[in-house]
């Protein structure tokens, strides 16, 4: 028998919840080792607090928009490890590439026909 959430909402499928913590677990560490990758093709040492408070940062971050994403119905988002690939090749772990890049990537998502 579904439960009455709210209005609109007849229920959740239970038996899905433990695979979702499954994948959020998973994805936790899959940022803590990406981040700490990405400090380290940045030439930035890890084992320091600066260090210790961007990993923590990463992991809010990951799960506030794995909440959201889970609001939404969907599978938690992750970090990729394609970043370490880009700074090893170009040299460049510079915010401000990254918020160029951002910039125009979503100028031209909006404007793109």
């Amino acid at each position: 028998m579904p439960c009455v959430l709210a209005p609109g909402i007849t229920g959740f499928y239970s038996p899905a919840i433990i695979p979702l913590m499954i994948v959020f677990i998973i994805t936790s560490i899959e940022t803590v080792g990406d981040t700490a990758a990405t400090m380290e093709a940045s030439r930035m040492l890890v084992n320091t607090e600066d260090g210790t408070r961007r990993i923590k940062g990463a992991l809010l971050n990951d799960g506030i928009s794995g909440i959201f994403s889970a609001l939404a119905t969907s599978l938690p988002l992750t970090t990729f490890a394609q970043n370490n690939g880009v700074i090893s090749l170009t040299n460049v772990a510079a915010r401000q590439a990254g918020f160029a890049a951002a910039f125009w990537l979503f100028l031209l998502g909006v404007l793109g026909e």
